[in-house]
Parts: structure tokens; sequence; C-alpha cells
């Protein structure tokens, strides 16, 4: 939002700029986070009404055993669904997501990881990168459905 506002206000020229030369680490504006907690995370989530869902498990970097221990792990902190679809996922990924969301009970769910016409302009809301994301069912949206 800092990188839209900067961009509408012509102090920079293009998204990239703003953090390459304003917020990341070492830059004028960079402010560091302290990473909460998964648990802290998941219970402000269901506390107010909404859904935990792990989006893009792809970028934990942990395949195999280690990435089944992270989602157990965040399972028994109440997580709740899982992202299975995304542009970008190989169906290989997708496999590997929905044996997970199978194997814990998650919901699962997708995304076209739109971020708005500015940040992403490639990208299309609900339909990914040039409209290669096709998504006949989630789980999550059924059961949004119900509550």
């Amino acid at each position: 939002h800092i990188v839209e506002a900067m961009l509408k206000k012509g102090y920079i020229k293009e998204w990239k700029e703003g953090f390459e030369n304003y917020l990341n680490k070492g830059k004028v504006a960079y402010v560091p986070k302290k990473e909460p907690l998964y648990k802290d995370v998941i219970s402000f989530i269901t506390e107010n009404g909404a859904v935990p869902i792990l989006a893009h498990p792809i970028h934990t970097k942990k395949t195999g055993n280690d990435l089944f221990e992270l989602v157990n792990e965040l399972k028994s902190c109440g997580l709740m669904g899982i992202e299975v679809f995304h542009f970008s996922y190989s169906i290989e990924d997708q496999i590997q997501f929905l044996d997970l969301a199978f194997q814990y009970d998650l919901l699962y769910s997708g995304g076209s990881d739109y971020h708005g016409p500015i940040v992403k302009p490639d990208i299309e809301l609900g339909t990914g990168y040039q409209k290669n994301l096709r998504i006949k069912k989630l789980s999550v949206l059924d059961y949004l459905k119900e509550r």
C-alpha cells in the first residue's frame, strides 16, 4: 500500500523501485518485523470468524516429511485449510498439496494471487496469469456456504 501511494504521488516511477530504494532491509523506510507465533495468528483468525488457510505452501520451501510435519503442527494449532491450486503450481505441487489436505482433513482452496493492477498487472482476479487458473471445486467454498 505504501508503494502504491508512492507511485500515485509520483515519488517513484515503478513498483519495484519502492522496495529497492526505500522499503528493503537497510533502506530508509525499512521496519523490521517480528514474526508472530503460528498459534497466535491462527487463534486471531478463528477468533474473528475467519478460516485459517495456509496460503502459498510452496513458499515454505519445505517438501516431503518436513512439509507434512509443518502442516501437522499448524493443524494442531487450528489450521483449517491449505491452498492447493495456484496459477504457478505444477501438477505435482497440486497433487502434493491435495494429498496433505486429504491426509489432515483440511479444506482446500485456490488463489489467483491478484494484488491489484499496479502491483501485478499481468494477473487477473480469480483467473491468474493469462487466465491459466481454472478451478472447478473448492471445499472451502462449500464450507463457507454452509456456515
